[in-house]
């Protein structure tokens, strides 16, 4: 069996809190659980185009605010939406450093204007 070298990581929600949630429960016409939020943003087509550059930011904050019926306009969105990596979580600094000594490490982040 092959030994594990390399450990990839994505960082939003596993080493940095998000507060996405926070701004759609916040600026809707709905009422949304954080749970609800985050389970649908991962299957969201305009929110995964977006990530993976199939579509432009115009597009992605349209349909993000269309799905969740909020309050806001396409720019105030994206201005919220800049600030949403809120915090690194306790220990991910130690765990990282311990693991590191083992293994490889990397991350997988967004490569768009917003993030």
């Amino acid at each position: 069996m092959q030994k594990t070298s390399l450990i990839l990581f994505d960082i939003g929600n596993i080493w940095v809190k998000l507060t996405g949630a926070s701004i759609i429960q916040n600026n809707t016409k709905r009422i949304f659980t954080q749970e609800y939020v985050w389970e649908v943003w991962v299957s969201l087509e305009g929110a995964r185009d977006f990530k993976t550059g199939k579509s432009n930011i115009k597009t992605f904050s349209e349909q993000v605010i269309d799905f969740y019926d909020l309050t806001l306009n396409p720019e105030q969105y994206l201005k919220l939406l800049q600030s949403v990596a809120e915090c690194k979580f306790d220990g991910t600094d130690l765990f990282l450093k311990n693991i590191s000594k083992e293994y490889e490490l990397a991350c997988l982040m967004n490569t768009n204007p917003i993030q």
